[in-house]
């Protein structure tokens, strides 16, 4: 459930990862987010992507969702 090493590599790629989440869980608003939920097989780019934070064990107690959408708009290098 996270990036290929391709993404995690490329630094224009890992910076869009880097998401809205609750202020109490970062001062600034955001974190990096690799982990995902990919919603369906097949369909290329439209299929939706779930970009997420898992903080249930950590001060928030909450999943963080940073991104919900079809995979164009999260781009990699096979989209």
């Amino acid at each position: 459930m996270t990036e290929s090493d391709t993404v995690v590599q490329n630094s224009r790629l890992r910076a869009a990862r880097v998401l809205p989440v609750d202020e109490t869980l970062a001062s600034d608003g955001t974190i990096e987010m690799l982990s995902h939920l990919k919603i369906a097989e097949g369909g290329g780019s439209n299929i939706p992507r779930v970009y997420f934070y898992d903080d249930t064990a950590g001060k928030t107690g909450k999943v963080h969702v940073g991104f919900f959408g079809p995979h164009r708009y999260m781009e990699n290098t096979k989209s």
